[in-house]
């Protein structure tokens, strides 16, 4: 009887100084049922759903959840994005290597002055009827000289003509007596290479025995058609004048389609002839028929400067073969043998000129069609990155992380194939093939997270078949990364670990010889364990007493307890008990649920009178 009064005095006084130290809650029942206290400790599975996120954050920065049964994630991100300003530009060829300038001239050259000396006379007046021919000829150049208004002029020193008859060239001509001198008119006559003066007969007053006659052609002579010899008044640059196409531009590109465009011709033609001109080019070719551009243009004679364009529109720019070729051959009509008619009113004198310029104005591109061509890269990195510090991660195999290639195309048509793949330790792997079309691709990447690589780098692969790019088109990719968390645990895992805030039992100065007392006086000690787990992975719950373990066994029941009698002494022995909680993800298949709940709520009994939660602190 005593020893039971000494008890209630016990319990009561336990009772006082517990609630003293804010506890949150003692039970003490005459029939008590096992259940947990209110203030028992609650572990939630956030606890180590965040060390999941943190850990893979790591590997895939900018993770979204995106479902919460099976937990999933998402990792999305951009990987490719190639405009057509990358692929080219119309400056990566310079057209302006196609800019030509030429000028030709010829002078016209004067008839020389002949003569003729000792011819014999009788002195003073008196008419001759002897035939004198003078000859000279035209200047080299001048193969031949029709004259629209001129005068040979027929002069003799010690002698003036008073009346002449006078044939050039066997021609009957006209002449009239100007200050003693011999006019001719030479209208209509035609200078060849070599001229006949003929004065059959003439009336005069000499004052010698002799005289000399000099033929001259008057300064003032009016040609109307030159036929004229000179070499180099035609050019051309045939096989010559190209462009070599980057090589950058060459191993992609196979034509260059434009909207328009123009290939301008600009001169100035005072030579008095029509100038032909052809221009061709197996490289700019005519949409839909693949016709090469082949031109005749005809510049004509004028006094200001002209223009004439090729339209280029609806032409494309052949590249495929590395070079980009204009030939132009540019020739006065009627150019033969070296030799050019000349047409129109020319002087003797006179310089004539041809001045000629072509380029290209205004190309703008409407796209581009590649070759059947491969192009690859490296994506960023930032992508998957593995570390040394994995954490739980270290031990964990997803069974599938499903990931989707998204390809968008602007302005782009024709098929592409897409290879993204894994390259580590000399492996590399394709996850994503595109094949030639659709826009959206599966592939896995589980089996690269599994091998969790330290010198991952992800390596990406384009091959077209030739592709028409628009002008301001692009080529961009994303993928969605799904990350379920469906696994496979490879090596047991600790979650989370907590130990006891102090003493398991609470004690302290002002209790601990009451407790001590009671503990002395029980013939049973026994720590309780309830587990409330809808998470969908089944844990491993172990509790160390100060050194000595034990592992929790739920399947017979969510409520559990360990018989701790044997070791009440060792408690009232140590000024402080600690008790840790380990909670571990054994070896095995998992789908985890982060709608779910995992709660391990622990208390100590003593006999079945006394229950005391143990409160726990988060270890780091």
């Amino acid at each position: 009887m005593r020893k039971i009064f000494i008890f209630g005095l016990m319990i009561i006084s336990i009772l006082i100084v517990l609630s003293a130290c804010n506890v949150e809650k003692i039970n003490v029942k005459a029939n008590p049922k096992v259940q947990a206290p209110v203030g028992a400790t609650s572990l939630s599975i956030n606890d180590f759903i965040g060390t999941f996120e943190d850990e893979l954050e790591k590997a895939l920065p900018g993770l979204l959840k995106v479902n919460s049964n099976p937990l999933t994630y998402r990792y999305a991100t951009d990987i490719i994005n190639i405009s057509t300003d990358e692929l080219f530009t119309t400056g990566d060829m310079d057209f302006s290597q196609f800019d030509f300038n030429q000028n030709i001239s010829v002078s016209i050259p004067s008839i020389p002055e002949v003569s003729l000396d000792g011819i014999p006379i009788f002195p003073g007046a008196g008419s001759s009827a002897i035939p004198i021919e003078i000859t000279f000829d035209n200047p080299n150049d001048l193969v031949s000289a029709t004259i629209n208004e001129g005068t040979l002029i027929l002069s003799a020193d010690n002698l003036t003509f008073s009346d002449a008859t006078v044939t050039f060239n066997s021609n009957d001509v006209n002449t009239s007596i100007i200050d003693g001198n011999i006019h001719v008119n030479l209208k209509d006559q035609v200078l060849n290479g070599t001229n006949t003066v003929s004065l059959n007969e003439f009336d005069y007053n000499s004052s010698t025995n002799s005289f000399s006659i000099n033929v001259s052609v008057s300064s003032d002579t009016e040609f109307k058609q030159i036929v004229f010899k000179k070499e180099g008044l035609n050019f051309n640059n045939s096989g010559s004048n190209e462009i070599i196409v980057p090589e950058e531009i060459k191993e992609l590109v196979d034509r260059i389609n434009l909207s328009s465009g123009e290939l301008e011709f600009r001169w100035l033609n005072g030579m008095n002839v029509d100038f032909n001109a052809n221009i061709s080019s197996t490289s700019i070719k005519a949409s839909g028929t693949d016709t090469p551009l082949n031109s005749n243009q005809v510049f004509t004679k004028n006094t200001d400067y002209s223009t004439s364009v090729i339209d280029l529109s609806n032409k494309y720019i052949d590249v495929s073969s590395g070079k980009i070729n204009l030939d132009f051959d540019v020739e006065p009509a009627g150019y033969l043998n070296d030799e050019v008619t000349l047409n129109g009113l020319i002087k003797q004198g006179d310089n004539l000129s041809f001045d000629f310029s072509l380029g290209f104005k205004d190309i703008i591109i409407e796209s581009i069609k590649t070759k059947n061509t491969t192009f690859s890269g490296k994506l960023s990195s930032g992508f998957l990155n593995f570390g040394d510090d994995l954490g739980i991660l270290n031990n964990v195999n997803f069974k599938t992380l499903p990931a989707t290639l998204t390809i968008n195309k602007e302005n782009i048509t024709g098929n592409l194939d897409i290879t993204l793949s894994a390259s580590y330790t000399g492996n590399s792997t394709p996850i994503i093939s595109t094949g030639s079309s659709g826009n959206e691709f599966i592939g896995d990447f589980s089996s690269v997270f599994n091998e969790k690589p330290d010198n991952l780098e992800m390596l990406y692969s384009i091959q077209s078949d030739g592709l028409t790019i628009e002008s301001g088109s692009s080529i961009s990719g994303n993928i969605k990364i799904d990350i379920p968390f469906a696994f496979d645990v490879t090596k047991e895992s600790t979650l989370f670990s907590y130990e006891s805030e102090g003493d398991m039992l609470g004690r302290n100065d002002e209790n601990r010889e009451s407790i001590n007392e009671a503990l002395n006086m029980v013939d049973n000690l026994k720590v309780f364990f309830q587990l409330e787990n809808s998470t969908g992975i089944t844990a491993k719950v172990s509790i160390d007493f100060n050194g000595s373990k034990y592992q929790i066994d739920f399947s017979s029941g969510n409520i559990q307890s360990i018989d701790l009698g044997n070791i009440a002494k060792n408690i009232v022995e140590s000024d402080v008990y600690k008790v840790k909680v380990y909670v571990t993800l054994p070896v095995g298949d998992y789908s985890l649920n982060s709608d779910g709940k995992m709660d391990i709520n622990l208390w100590a009994a003593l006999d079945t009178d006394l229950n005391i939660p143990i409160k726990l602190k988060g270890q780091e």
